[in-house]
């Protein structure tokens, strides 16, 4: 409590100030008696100092010297009995009192030294109880809002309400998640100053206040919060220019500091939790062998929950921590590894699903170590730009490295394994991106895997459309003439040539290639419809 809140009360009204400049807001913790002359080495800080002053009776400037220690301590004022020892205090001594705005209060004769001390100390303690009592009550309110499932929202709404301050939460990423008693401008403020100071404040233990940027006089002060074994998010505070946050306040505020530290606690086993789901989702699609139309039906209706659709284009983005890799996630006792990758996914999730004009969804591969991101529909959806601008602030917030790899395109949910395979062996046999050697883009080998990319069900339409029944021939003969044409058109429809590789008469081959124009509904004059047709053959093999 202040000096000022001590003399108004009731036991401590006959203590009069002496000095015209007492600085009465002085805050009193505790209080001593002592006649100790080199007493301003023992003393506690903020403490009231109750004396006759005997030790200085014959030289009153020792009493001036012993002022400027006690203001430097900080001490909260000294309180003397006069008459007893000294009738009265010299000039001097109260202009040096006045001069560094140091309380002189005089105790009256018909009072004893203990008594005061005693009223003193009951006040102090009643004060402190009251305190106590408020902080409890506090701590009350926000635990009923965690049991009541309180959103972030509301849990900052009522803390700007209690602190009467401006607050401001924000995530070890830098992102805002509440805020109350503020504008649009004053957040847009902090939030650069706050990345700005991300460094800084990353491992910070306590509370620091820091000048507001564009004000000299204003303050804010940064509060960590704990929800793991490290800080998972910070309180700002900003103090309003014409009033500060008092003590008693500031000792609610340590309550509730820790019940947000419970409220991103049980946040962050909801993510892991979550994880747990789209993992056993992952898992199951790409350890399943055969991928019939039932598994695949199933698979589609549990993705919907994950946001992943039916598209005609899809692409498998592997994002892998190589300083985890070997290492066994541990579910049933999570060290700082697995707070880390859990809280990357919950950061990566939210830049990347958070808009809802790209369709990208976040899978967790727990066991790589690595996040699968499937781009859905927009091939632009993840430009390298922005796995740059997620590989850096990792980087610079968790100092944490991310790896890269991109699969190849595929136009159908059945092929989506074949991306993520891609995507996997691309970081071993891969191309490194322009900009950056951690972004590795999967090279195809030959030709042939570039066929991989088309869905089957396209590639069965289409060859049956140019190929009829010499598509997927069943009976002898079709097979038979089916043959021959692919014979026809590898030895550039050559008559001669495809007789002696069949070891056929040379009718036989004009014989079969008529038959196979009537089927087809066109002659095989066209080079450009004999490589098509060839193309169509090859398909049907593969």
């Amino acid at each position: 409590m202040t000096l000022r809140e001590l003399l108004k009360t009731k036991e401590l009204s006959d203590l009069k100030i002496i000095n015209k400049n007492a600085d009465l807001d002085r805050i009193v913790s505790t209080v001593e008696s002592t006649e100790t002359p080199d007493v301003a080495g023992y003393l506690p800080k903020n403490a009231l100092l109750i004396t006759t002053a005997m030790a200085y009776k014959e030289d009153q400037k020792e009493l001036c010297r012993l002022i400027e220690s006690l203001d430097q301590l900080p001490c909260a004022g000294m309180a003397v009995k006069i008459g007893r020892f000294i009738d009265e205090l010299s000039q001097e001594v109260i202009d040096q009192a006045d001069a560094l705005g140091f309380p002189l209060l005089q105790i009256p004769m018909y009072q004893t030294l203990g008594e005061v001390y005693h009223r003193v100390l009951a006040c102090i303690w009643g004060n402190e109880n009251e305190d106590l009592l408020y902080a409890l009550n506090v701590q009350k309110v926000f635990y009923d809002l965690i049991l009541q499932r309180a959103s972030m929202g509301k849990l900052v709404h009522t803390l700007g309400m209690i602190l009467k301050q401006p607050v401001m939460i924000f995530s070890l990423f830098g992102e805002l998640c509440g805020s109350s008693n503020t504008g649009k401008k004053e957040e847009k403020v902090m939030e650069t100053m706050y990345q700005e100071l991300l460094l800084e404040i990353r491992g910070l233990k306590y509370s620091q206040t820091f000048k507001m940027k564009g004000s000299e006089n204003r303050e804010f002060t940064i509060y960590p919060i704990q929800a793991a074994s490290y800080n998972t998010h910070y309180l700002v505070v900003l103090e309003q220019e014409e009033k500060k946050m008092d003590e008693v306040l500031g000792f609610a505020l340590g309550q509730i500091l820790l019940i947000f530290g419970i409220h991103f606690y049980k946040r962050f086993y909801m993510s892991y939790n979550e994880i747990l789901l789209r993992n056993h989702f992952f898992q199951n699609y790409i350890r399943s062998g055969q991928k019939d139309k039932k598994f695949m039906y199933q698979m589609v209706l549990e993705g919907k929950n994950f946001g992943l659709g039916i598209s005609s284009y899809y692409k498998v983005v592997i994002a892998k921590l190589p300083e985890m890799e070997g290492k066994i996630f541990n579910s049933s006792r999570f060290m700082r590894r697995e707070e880390y990758y859990i809280m990357i996914y919950d950061w990566l999730k939210h830049q990347l699903e958070g808009r809802k004009s790209v369709c990208l969804t976040v899978l967790p591969d727990m066991e790589e170590w690595s996040y699968v991101i499937i781009i859905q529909e927009n091939p632009y959806a993840l430009e390298e730009k922005k796995l740059i601008k997620i590989h850096d602030w990792l980087k610079e917030v968790l100092d944490t490295e991310i790896l890269f790899s991109c699969g190849n395109s595929v136009s159908d949910l059945n092929n989506l394994e074949n991306s993520y395979w891609k995507a996997k062996s691309g970081f071993h046999n891969g191309e490194a991106g322009k900009k950056a050697s951690y972004i590795c883009y999967y090279k195809p080998q030959n030709i042939l895997e570039l066929m991989e990319d088309i869905a089957t069900t396209q590639i069965k339409e289409v060859c049956i459309q140019m190929l009829r029944t010499l598509a997927y021939p069943q009976d002898e003969m079709s097979l038979e003439l089916r043959k021959t044409l692919k014979v026809y058109l590898e030895n550039h429809c050559s008559i001669i040539n495809t007789s002696n590789k069949l070891f056929l008469h040379r009718n036989t081959i004009r014989y079969r290639i008529k038959k196979c124009q009537e089927i087809l509904e066109n002659d095989l004059t066209d080079p450009d419809y004999c490589f098509q047709l060839q193309l169509g053959l090859m398909f049907t093999e593969i």
